[in-house]
């Protein structure tokens, strides 16, 4: 039997200028003692610049709830993503730009069916792992992103975004053990320097030993250090020096004078030490390669 056509329930979104609504215990004098109170909006760490800077960009994507009292508006769920737009707006009025609107969708109940729109919103966020990430970087990228680009669509940096894809050029049992979370991302970024060989040994020998951080990481990446050493097909190559050694020449007193300061700035980005905005002209040239 053919199934019967089904037809959408329409939802209308409002929008809303994101001071205009009310944030229980930040824009009233409420405490824990109210049933919408979230007292992690006192959190210094609450709404992150990279989440500003992501809203800047492309606006307030998902709806928050919210419930009429009175000719208020009062936010059940979507705090951060409305505090998010206020700073936003600080920055886009600054430039003289269109400030942004927070849509939302009205939503009626009793105290206790409001306190559970808040927590499922809170407890029921599946939150992508860094390989999904990645995965959806690289997909943008096919499709004519440059780093900086993706990155303001993740809320990081041009340069994470560049680490990231160096990732999905690992072994897959590298892969698979961040996506268990074995390994941290940036273990795995210095174990994408190694052939595919050397990664399965060193991710091996980190997990047997217990020792998996970056810093692990990067011992096992800079083994061989300063010496030809042999391959599997015959071919000798010489391993680069260790990071935490190039780190320490770096920071000598005398290293801008022994290897020249525009040198010196350029070997520190190859390196992940200094952002790509530090260094005059080197965005656009980035951007040009990509």
């Amino acid at each position: 039997m053919a199934k019967k056509e089904s037809k959408p329930k329409r939802t209308s979104a409002l929008n809303f200028d994101p001071d205009e609504l009310i944030i229980i215990g930040l824009d009233t004098d409420d405490d824990a003692s109210h049933h919408l109170y979230d007292e992690r909006i006192h959190r210094k760490d609450y709404v992150p610049k990279s989440m500003v800077k992501n809203v800047e960009a492309l606006g307030v994507i998902e709806t928050v709830s919210v419930t009429k009292s009175g000719n208020q508006y009062i936010v059940v769920d979507g705090r951060r993503r409305v505090l998010a737009a206020r700073k936003a707006n600080k920055r886009l009025r600054k430039r003289g730009e269109e400030p942004l609107l927070v849509p939302a969708l009205l939503k009626k109940g009793d105290e206790e069916g409001l306190m559970g729109i808040l927590i499922s919103g809170n407890e029921h966020r599946l939150d992508d792992d860094a390989i999904t990430r990645a995965e959806k970087a690289q997909r943008l990228k096919d499709r004519g992103r440059n780093h900086t680009q993706i990155g303001e669509y993740f809320g990081v940096s041009g340069t994470a975004v560049g680490n990231w894809l160096k990732v999905l050029d690992c072994v897959s049992e590298v892969k698979n053990s961040v996506r268990a979370s074995e390994i941290s991302m940036s273990a795995a970024i210095e174990l994408s320097d190694m052939d595919p060989d050397e990664q399965r040994v060193a991710l091996s020998e980190m997990i047997s030993t217990g020792k998996t951080s970056v810093d692990d990481a990067k011992d096992r990446a800079g083994e061989g250090e300063g010496s030809g050493e042999g391959r599997s097909d015959g071919v000798v190559r010489v391993r680069p020096p260790k990071k935490t050694l190039i780190r320490k020449v770096f920071g000598h007193e005398r290293a801008g004078k022994v290897l020249g300061n525009k040198f010196l700035m350029g070997a520190l980005w190859a390196i992940g030490d200094v952002e790509t905005g530090d260094i005059k002209g080197l965005p656009g040239l980035v951007e040009d390669v990509e």
